[in-house]
């Protein structure tokens, strides 16, 4: 059997939900049939594949799944974690589609919004376009156009666009503000009938575009987008709110002090959430509990990954986000009969399946190569490179709303008494928000997102562990885009001075992994195409293609190798 139309891995990805049983069947591998259709569907992402090769490809697909199973992959408790996190997001999101359906936005209110946002001046243009490589080319046309020569025939003649260039160069209508670029500015600033100057994309190539009608959308036309604008508005108050039902529901609440018992046992495993495995309750709710171990097992899958854990606003904040994804989402889900949905489950097996097959190679192919030994050497090369970690402070502060609290709050902090109990004797900061913290300050100016706090940087690089520092003033901005002023004191409680994030730390692998298989893509590929040979070889007798039905098969007409 030839070893025709093999392919990486990577591309599974893409072809998992293709196989139906439906139309014609191409080809049966341990009972598993592959139809015209499935070879058709393919071609539309893999269009320089012959027939065959798309064929193999799709064969070569339920080999890995049937060796993966076989393995017993449809088990690995690795896979079956991440296959759990993936069903918790889609089900959110499933979650927030329904209950965005459930909002109705009235006929008035559509139309309120298409005054008050100035959809009424919305307009959508029709126009034409020559695209060509280079700004010489470009030039010559828009000299043949002003002797009066024909926009449509150039098109045809001389554009690479060869969609539009069948059709006179016609980009058909485009909505204003609904097609993004230098191409779309250039329309909706242009009149009708005029004719640009060449201008250059940022692929490179060069255009000349002439508009050749516009007209008002109207408020008719614009109705659905209204409507989806204002429900998109609309739904985080009604999650939120659906979410506070559920919470009084099944009455769930977070431990009392967990907070804290969190930070003291972050602090002393260094701020990992690496080796905390333990059955700690974090949620007590009707019919349930959440432990420690399944709040790290959420940090863990968190990207990026949590740098803040010394910060309590924010641990406090994860463990309702957590709330939400680990108790709240799954119940909602059942309730709703979301968990039951048929697309989920076939999404859910899609991933499965890939996730499986990409195991599958990592294990018989890239560790073959990507050793150990060469991750260590490469990490030992490029680490000033790449994995270089700041030096930060760890610190204790509070945050108010007046520089005179502020300056009482300082004084406390040096006396010796602790932040948080100081903390309780002042007001929520802005009357809403938390007034003290346990957090990391990464003391890197190319690190500092908020360049005003750069004074604040510098001061804590000059002081020493147990120093008290402030008042000084700090602006948070919130998520509502507000930005609020604080008054900071604070004491200096930890330091670690520059160093290297190290290689077993889990984003770092991931990292140097990629950046092997980069370097080594060639051999890698060598490699993958001999052991699916072998896996060809070993399955032969399962596999059946039914060649009368392939030769008959007909592909798009832009796929069949070209």
């Amino acid at each position: 059997m030839k070893a025709k139309g093999i392919l990486l891995i990577g591309i599974f990805g893409g072809i998992f939900g293709c196989a139906r049983q439906k139309e014609v069947v191409v080809a049966e591998v341990m009972g598993s049939r592959i139809t015209q259709e499935d070879v058709r569907e393919l071609a539309q992402k893999l269009p320089s594949l012959d027939k065959r090769g798309l064929l193999w490809t799709l064969i070569d697909r339920e080999i890995l799944i049937h060796e993966a199973r076989a393995r017993g992959l449809d088990r690995d408790p690795e896979i079956l974690e991440r296959i759990e996190k993936i069903k918790r997001v889609e089900m959110n999101r499933l979650l927030r589609k329904k209950l965005s359906e459930r909002i109705k936005v009235s006929e008035d209110e559509a139309k309120r919004y298409y005054e008050e946002k100035g959809l009424s001046s919305r307009q959508e243009a029709r126009a034409r376009h020559i695209m060509v490589r280079t700004e010489e080319e470009a030039e010559e046309i828009l000299k043949k156009l002003k002797q009066g020569e024909d926009f449509a025939e150039l098109a045809k003649k001389y554009s690479l666009d060869r969609a539009s260039a069948e059709k006179g160069g016609d980009l058909g209508w485009w909505r204003e503000g609904e097609v993004i670029g230098p191409t779309a500015r250039k329309i909706f600033s242009m009149k009708v009938g005029e004719i640009s100057e060449p201008f250059k994309d940022p692929q490179g190539y060069y255009h000349i575009i002439e508009v050749l009608e516009k007209r008002p959308i109207g408020f008719e036309r614009q109705k659905k987008l209204i409507v989806n604008r204002i429900k998109a508005e609309k739904i985080p108050k009604v999650y939120r709110d659906y979410m506070e039902g559920l919470k009084k529901e099944i009455g769930l609440e977070v431990e009392p002090g967990i907070v804290d018992s969190l930070l003291s046992l972050f602090s002393e495993l260094g701020w990992k959430v690496e080796g905390l495995d333990d059955d700690r309750v974090v949620l007590r709710y009707e019919g349930g509990e959440a432990h420690l171990k399944d709040y790290i097992s959420w940090l863990r899958g968190l990207r990026p990954k949590p740098s803040n854990l010394m910060d309590s606003l924010w641990v406090a904040r994860s463990l309702d986000t957590f709330a939400v994804d680990w108790v709240l989402v799954p119940y909602a889900a059942k309730k709703e009969g979301i968990e039951r949905s048929e697309w989920l489950k076939g999404y859910l097996d899609k991933k499965l399946k890939e996730m499986m097959a990409e195991k599958l190679k990592r294990t018989e192919v890239d560790d073959k190569l990507i050793t150990p030994d060469v991750m260590r050497e490469f990490y030992d090369k490029y680490k000033e490179l790449y994995y270089l970690k700041p030096p930060q402070a760890s610190i204790n502060a509070v945050r108010l709303d007046s520089l005179r609290w502020a300056e009482e709050a300082l004084e406390r902090i040096k006396a010796g008494e602790d932040v948080e109990d100081i903390a309780r004797d002042y007001p929520l900061f802005h009357g809403r928000y938390q007034n003290w913290g346990k957090f990391d300050l990464i003391l890197s100016e190319e690190d500092i997102r908020k360049k005003e706090w750069l004074p604040y940087i510098e001061l804590v690089k000059k002081m020493k562990v147990g120093e008290v520092g402030g008042p000084i003033k700090l602006l948070f901005p919130t998520r509502g885009g507000e930005v609020l002023t604080a008054y900071v004191a604070f004491k200096v409680v930890g330091k670690e001075p520059e160093g290297f994030y190290p290689l077993n730390t889990p984003w770092v692998q991931r990292s140097v992994r990629l950046r092997l298989k980069l370097a080594k893509k060639d051999e890698l590929k060598k490699l993958y195409k001999d052991w699916m040979v072998g896996l060809r070889a070993k399955y032969k007798e399962d596999i059946k293609v039914y060649e009368d039905k392939l030769e008959s098969l007909e592909l798009p007409r832009h796929a069949e190798g070209t």
